[in-house]
C-alpha cells in the first residue's frame, strides 16, 4: 500500500494570511507594496509548519498510526523530502509507530 501525503500547512501560509489582513488584500485599498515588503521580510525558503499545520500533523498521526501498525509488511518505508515542513508533518506519526520504520530522506 502506498500513501502519498502533502505536507501540513507551512508558516508561510500564516504570513500570507497576516499580510492579506494587514494590507487589505482583496479590497480597493490593497497596499501591494506593503504586502510585498512584509512577505519578503517574513517568508522563509524552508519554513516549518504553522499552528494549523501542527493540528493537521496530529490528525495525520491519528489516521496513519493504526493503519501502518496493522499492515502486514514491516518495516514501514517512509520517503520524505528534507524540507522542514515535510519532516515536521511526519514526525508525530514516526514518534508513535510501534513497529520499525525505514525513513528515506530524498533530496
Amino acid at each position: 500500500r502506498i500513501y502519498m501525503i502533502r505536507h501540513a500547512e507551512s508558516k508561510n501560509n500564516e504570513i500570507y494570511r497576516k499580510a492579506h489582513n494587514l494590507f487589505k488584500g482583496g479590497t480597493p485599498e490593497f497596499d501591494h507594496k506593503g504586502w510585498t515588503e512584509y512577505v519578503d521580510q517574513h517568508r522563509s525558503s524552508d519554513p516549518s509548519i504553522s499552528s494549523a499545520g501542527e493540528l493537521q500533523a496530529e490528525k495525520l498521526k491519528e489516521y496513519l498510526v493504526p493503519h501502518l501498525d496493522n499492515q502486514s509488511s514491516h518495516p514501514i518505508r517512509i520517503i520524505t523530502s528534507p524540507m522542514r515542513r515535510t519532516m515536521a508533518t511526519i514526525l508525530p506519526t514516526l514518534k508513535n509507530l510501534k513497529g520499525d520504520a525505514n525513513i528515506i530522506v530524498n533530496s
